[in-house]
């Protein structure tokens, strides 16, 4: 008689927006976040600290968005350390890490052009790299929002498997206990993990089902896997994928729960707590899936979400100028950062993408210039190619899904977006000159909020001329 393996992975999604004010290089104080200075500050206390303390990093799956790591950096740096070693302590076990990456801003990168992708993904990678000082070899998309072009890039880029929605295959009979390939069209594959739709939601949406850990394991996830094939003839794998604030922000004391639920399968005869990148070793993916191209785990709509109006956020009229505005802002900076770049260095492109390691610290930023650089170049220039990148840098993060997300242009998350583009437009003006604010207020004055007077326009002019 065959006795199949059962594996369970918890897949956890840690991120947070840079609420960081670019002018002055801090989170300026959020009186809704109180007793704490701000939302970061407080969901630390809510998520990250219990969560790290209680050891769970051992035992989830976990990616921890670029933005989100920097914070920890700068303000918490030992418990970054205690992530680390946790993880470690994983990737010896396995054989391989439980931590995956992310791209470096939480952009849609189906609505991103092919070099903003892969931007955003080669820094990811970087950052990953100087946390955990190796390779990652998944990564979860923003959203998951998906197509095509992305999925090439990870490949070219040494990624061997990402997490997508099951909704997101075009497949009739698909089996999300099992991975799947996808064939891309320069002869790589790309591994794809198809969360378990019915688990995740109910984690994700129902308090009540995770308020009793043995109740969830016997109830629920064992019922799973019999759901799907009573008498199965292969290895199972239920993979249940969350925003990783879930554990203790969202949900209070779920951060307990997953605790006791990592010990309790750790002690079951029938369970293995299980790693992606170990899984797939052992269980090469043998069918093919092709996917839905521009899909996204939070919205049915597909990515429609953030750029123009769906039934998700049925009254936000201001989502597609709002877009369209940043968008020629976005084209202004880059030809001005190509023109102007292109003096001193002969792969404008290649810089941008090599500035991650100005970032993270892992290169100055005069060898930076100097290893891509054909000629010498003075302080002044170097000086401009400082702004400009510091241009580049708030430009992409621009365009964070958060300020799409929600139905009004009033809320925090747009007005962080259209601060970045203030922060941009101020940097093309100190490195050349070239002032764009009256440009940047007509392209966005037809963002409009459904109450007030305030337009997308108004609102960066007033963040600009409060930090001329």
């Amino acid at each position: 008689m065959n006795i199949y393996q059962k594996g369970v992975v918890f897949h956890a999604h840690f991120y947070q927006p840079s609420r960081e004010n670019p002018f002055i290089n801090r989170i300026e104080a959020e009186n809704d976040a109180e007793p704490f200075e701000n939302w970061t500050e407080r969901i630390f206390f809510d998520c990250y600290k219990p969560n790290i303390d209680l050891g769970n990093f051992r035992f989830f799956s976990f990616n921890i968005g670029p933005t989100l790591t920097m914070w920890l950096r700068r303000n918490y740096p030992e418990y970054l350390l205690k992530v680390i070693e946790q993880e470690k302590i994983s990737s010896e076990l396995f054989g391989t890490s439980n931590a995956i990456a992310q791209p470096y801003h939480h952009t849609i990168l189906p609505l991103d052009n092919k070099i903003d992708k892969e931007t955003q993904i080669k820094w990811g990678i970087e950052d990953y790299r100087s946390i955990f000082n190796h390779d990652p070899e998944g990564m979860w998309l923003p959203e998951t929002a998906v197509d095509i072009e992305t999925l090439e890039i990870l490949a070219s880029e040494g990624i061997k498997y990402t997490i997508l929605a099951p909704w997101q295959a075009e497949c009739e009979n698909l089996d999300t206990t099992e991975p799947y390939f996808i064939e891309l069209k320069t002869g790589r594959r790309m591994t794809v993990y198809f969360f378990d739709q019915f688990i995740s939601n109910q984690v994700s949406f129902n308090p009540n089902i995770t308020e009793d850990g043995d109740r969830f394991v016997n109830d629920v996830l064992m019922d799973r896997y019999f759901e799907f094939d009573p008498k199965p003839d292969h290895d199972q794998i239920i993979l249940i994928a969350s925003d990783g604030e879930l554990y203790g922000h969202h949900q209070k004391f779920r951060d307990k729960f997953i605790s006791y639920v990592f010990s309790r399968i750790d002690k079951d005869p029938e369970l293995n707590n299980e790693n992606l990148g170990s899984w797939i070793k052992r269980h090469p993916s043998k069918k093919e899936v092709h996917i839905k191209k521009n899909t996204s785990w939070s919205c049915h709509h597909g990515i429609e979400r953030w750029r123009s109006v769906c039934d998700c956020t049925p009254s936000a009229q201001w989502k597609f100028p709002l877009r369209k505005g940043l968008q020629s802002i976005a084209n202004k900076i880059d030809d001005i950062y190509v023109k102007h770049v292109s003096i001193i260095v002969d792969a404008p492109w290649r810089l941008r993408n090599q500035y991650i390691q100005s970032l993270i610290g892992n290169e100055t930023f005069q060898d930076l210039i100097s290893n891509l650089s054909s000629r010498e170049f003075s302080k002044s220039e170097e000086k401009m190619i400082s702004n400009l990148l510091e241009a580049q840098y708030s430009r992409l993060r621009m365009f964070t899904s958060c300020g799409w997300f929600f139905d009004d242009l009033s809320r925090p998350e747009p007005y962080y977006n259209l601060m970045h583009a203030a922060f941009a437009v101020q940097k093309i003006n100190q490195a050349t000159s070239i002032d764009l604010t009256q440009f940047a207020f007509e392209v966005l004055n037809s963002a409009k909020m459904k109450k007030g007077k305030k337009t997308g326009g108004t609102i960066f002019r007033d963040i600009y001329d409060n930090y001329r």
